[in-house]
């Protein structure tokens, strides 16, 4: 069986950049070059995949529903990290997130990320108070597989 198959199950903006209506870019924009690159790439990803599969018995196949699946997965989130705190209400649906590092006073710092996403069942109310930052009455979030007890 030829690897085209897996490029099937991957959504096209994760292989051609933007795809939705109004935006540049979609398959209808990939040029010959791209298109090869895309095809280069696609055949170290099975190699990859083959590896994978040698080492842990996950089938190719299986392993690129996974990441197809995943990449589903964060389309929904729409995550968008942040500099700053955003200082008016972010919209219906979306949260302020930060990662697992000990927050700081200054995103970036030490590592301590943030981000803004859809609100998702993975995530839960954060308590900490974020190192004493006014969240302009943001209500925050953590990953809860992330969160250190």
């Amino acid at each position: 069986m030829g690897f085209g198959w897996f490029l099937f199950i991957l959504p096209p903006e994760f292989l051609f950049g933007a795809a939705r209506p109004g935006e540049k870019g979609g398959p209808d924009m990939l040029t010959k070059e791209a298109e090869k690159e895309v095809w280069r790439i696609a055949g170290e990803l099975l190699e990859d995949a083959r590896r994978i599969e040698k080492a842990t018995g996950i089938t190719a196949k299986e392993l690129m529903m996974r990441v197809a699946d995943e990449i589903e997965e964060l389309g929904g989130r729409e995550s968008r990290y942040v500099s700053g705190i955003p200082r008016n209400p972010l919209p219906d649906g979306r949260v302020l997130v930060h990662n697992h590092v000990k927050p700081q006073p200054e995103l970036g710092l030490n590592g301590f990320r943030a981000w803004t996403q859809n609100l998702t069942d993975d995530l839960e109310a954060c308590q900490c108070d974020w190192a004493g930052v006014d969240l302009h009455g943001l209500k925050h979030y953590r990953v809860k597989w992330l969160a250190r007890e």
